[in-house]
């Protein structure tokens, strides 16, 4: 019996793991201020120790097409390497010409 509820709730916590995984993060971010809301200011071990963590990890830190603008510039590509195999590009000048 007690076999029995170790594994069940093994596989629960596995289920609310993952399911929490894959939501998205304004899904997860949503549903922490609702708790964290509905908690009020009363419940200090459960809101300080378990809810405000997870509620700063979750909190949206913008970055790129953070605001929904899309009008984000794209990243700089890096500039292309030179293979081993290509002579070395001899230096350009600066002086008058003879």
């Amino acid at each position: 019996m007690l076999q029995q509820l170790v594994v069940v709730l093994a596989v629960l916590g596995a289920a609310l793991y993952v399911t929490w995984a894959l939501v998205p993060a304004r899904l997860r971010f949503a549903a922490l201020t609702r708790l964290d809301a509905a908690l009020g200011p009363g419940t200090g071990l459960l809101r300080e120790r378990i809810v405000a963590p997870l509620l700063r990890r979750a909190m949206p830190a913008g970055g790129c097409a953070g605001c929904g603008s899309g009008d984000a510039p794209a990243a700089a590509m890096p500039a292309p390497r030179r293979s081993i195999a290509s002579p070395p590009v001899p230096p350009r000048s600066t002086g008058p010409r003879p």
